[in-house]
Parts: C-alpha cells; sequence; structure tokens
C-alpha cells in the first residue's frame, strides 16, 4: 500500500486532506460579494408603515444565500407576518427574494408541497443543503473547531465573525442548533489561540466557564502585549540569524589589517577577555583593548605597523599613509601605549 505525506493548509494548522478550508460555507475571511438587488417591501405595523429591503440572492456566494434568508426570516419575525398575513402572501414574498435558477430550485421545493409557517422552515433548509451541500454543516463545524485564529485578523473580529457563522449553523442542517458560549469558548475559541495566550488564560482561571465577552476583553489585552506565537518564532530565528552574522563578521573583520569594525560596538567590552580597562583610542577602533589592539607592538595581534594618535589628523585620517612600521621584536620603551592611555 503507498502511503503519502499529508499536506497542510498553507492557511491554517490542519491537513488538506478532507480539509474544510475548501469545503466549509462560510470563511473567517469573507468572499468577495456580488452586486445585488434587494427586494423592496412595504409592510404595516402597528399602524405605520415600514420599507424593508432584502437582498435578492441569484448566482452569488453561500454567505450571500444564508444573508438573505436571515434577513428575510428577521423581517417576518420582527413584524409578526405569519400571524397577519396569510401563507401565500408570505411564501410569494419570499420568492421575490430569489432570481434565476436559486427561484427554480425553490419552486421546485415547494411544488406539491403544504404551505405553513412550519413547512417553510424545512423548505428553506431543503433550498439552502441544494445549493450548499449536503456536508456543509460538518465542514463548517470542522472548519471551525480546526482554523487557528488569523494572525491578521483582530480578536473582536474574529469574535464577531464566529458568532455570525455559529448562527448560521441552523440553516444548514435539518434540526441543527447554533452552539452555546461554553462549547464555542471551549472549541472553537481556546483550542485555535496562540499557546502564549492559553498559557496567560490559564495561568488567570480564564476558560469556558468564563463570559463570552469577558474572554473577548482578556483576548485583547493579550494581543496587544503578548505577541502571536508565530511572529515569536519568526523573530526568534531573524535574532539567531542575526547574532550568527555578526559573530561571524567580528571574526572576519578582526583579521583584516585596517581593524574597521572590529568587535562589537553595541556591547562596549572586549569579546575575549569580557572587560576593557584601557580602551583603544584609534579612529575606529572602540570595542577592544589596546592591549589586544594589531596597531599596538606589545599585543599578540601586532601586524607590523604601530601607531599613536599623532599620526591621525583632527578628521580622524591618517597623516602618514605609511606609518611607523617595526618589527614583532618591538621594544618596550615605546611611548605609543602611552598615547593611548
Amino acid at each position: 500500500m503507498a502511503f503519502h505525506k499529508k499536506k497542510k493548509c498553507r492557511d491554517h494548522k490542519h491537513d488538506q486532506d478532507d480539509s474544510p478550508c475548501s469545503q466549509a460555507p462560510l470563511k473567517y475571511v469573507a468572499e468577495e460579494k456580488v452586486e445585488t438587488k434587494n427586494a423592496e417591501f412595504r409592510i404595516t405595523y402597528d399602524g405605520e408603515v415600514i420599507k424593508e429591503s432584502i437582498p435578492i440572492f441569484e448566482n452569488g456566494t453561500a454567505e450571500e444565500l444564508l444573508l438573505t434568508v436571515r434577513d428575510f426570516n428577521a423581517m417576518c419575525e420582527s413584524y409578526e407576518l405569519w400571524a397577519n398575513l396569510n401563507e401565500a402572501n408570505i411564501y410569494g414574498k419570499f420568492r421575490r427574494c430569489l432570481k434565476g435558477d436559486p427561484r427554480g430550485s425553490w419552486d421546485e421545493v415547494i411544488d406539491g408541497e403544504a404551505k405553513t409557517e412550519a413547512d417553510f422552515d424545512t423548505q428553506i433548509i431543503d433550498l439552502i443543503v441544494g445549493e450548499i451541500g449536503m456536508e456543509a454543516h460538518k465542514n463548517q463545524v470542522k472548519y471551525l473547531r480546526r482554523t487557528k485564529k488569523l494572525d491578521n485578523m483582530p480578536v473582536q473580529k474574529w469574535f464577531k465573525r464566529i458568532r455570525f457563522i455559529n448562527r448560521m449553523l441552523p440553516f444548514m442542517q435539518g434540526g441543527a442548533r447554533a452552539k452555546n458560549d461554553v462549547y464555542m469558548l471551549e472549541n472553537f475559541i481556546f483550542e485555535n489561540i496562540p499557546k502564549d495566550w492559553a498559557i496567560q488564560c490559564e495561568l488567570k482561571g480564564v476558560n469556558e466557564d468564563t463570559s463570552w465577552t469577558e474572554v473577548c476583553a482578556f483576548l485583547q489585552t493579550c494581543e496587544k502585549y503578548f505577541k502571536n506565537e508565530n511572529v515569536n518564532k519568526s523573530k526568534q530565528n531573524y535574532q539567531s540569524e542575526d547574532n550568527s552574522n555578526e559573530n561571524t563578521s567580528n571574526t572576519d573583520e578582526s583579521e583584516k589589517p585596517d581593524g574597521r569594525g572590529h568587535n562589537s560596538k553595541k556591547s562596549g567590552k572586549d569579546t575575549n577577555t569580557g572587560s576593557i580597562n584601557n580602551p583603544c583610542k584609534f579612529p575606529n577602533h572602540g570595542g577592544h583593548d589596546y592591549k589586544d589592539c594589531f596597531n599596538n607592538p606589545k599585543s599578540a595581534s601586532f601586524k607590523g605597523k604601530a601607531l599613536t594618535i599623532e599620526d591621525f589628523d583632527k578628521a580622524d585620517k591618517k597623516i602618514k599613509e605609511e606609518a611607523h612600521s617595526y618589527d614583532a621584536s618591538f621594544s618596550d620603551d615605546s611611548d605609543s601605549s602611552e598615547e593611548s592611555d
């Protein structure tokens, strides 16, 4: 039997095989909406004429279909249409909210069927499932449980998006219900936050029994003061590479005859001894002791050219191209040490 290595989803933290990323109807980042027209309704409620607009769904996204259904149901509930209008009137109003193939599908769903409020709810789900697929509910829950918080999505927006998707779950499958806050916090939120945030939650006793609003506020604090795990890893890798390059650079520069850039100016200490008792005062020679300078004939690093401060002008440029040349047996009575001290 041949096995293959599962590919990781590029945007999320699960495998592409049976991935909810490609199959879930609703994502954290909403798909681009198609421009649509609205169906306009004039409703009399409590003696007042009210105008309502519902987006017409034709060939848009799954989210647009769900929004049309949600808004229509909200209109029926807000103005008690099922109590004040006959069923045929309400069915006719909803049909006006569909166009093209979806309207044809709706006609097929209700053809020869009873038309009551209870039937309407069931028929709506049949229409949606026919448009977005029978596995929509399962894939949507998978997506919510497996998809990590997006690095560039603010906590507050993430919480609002999860609640919105949760409210759409009952439309995706007959008999399905929206999840309660405890379930959402345990499975959608705490399972998908960065590890350092999770540690803070544990330390502060923030868990699924904490209110939705309080958890959101706490994670916003984490968002402000604790960097995302992935960002931290990237930063650590960057710093590791930077330190490695700096060490390599210091080693290479110490071999150069002009000594420029020799050892770190940031630390102010000699990398070999760890301390500087007599700092080298030659221009561009910061970061090491004079006894270790390669222009000091007494130094083990001496390279054959001894310099004093007098060999430089006020602009820190060498006055003499060829300064004092000595061999390694330079006498101890040289006053270059005094010049540097």
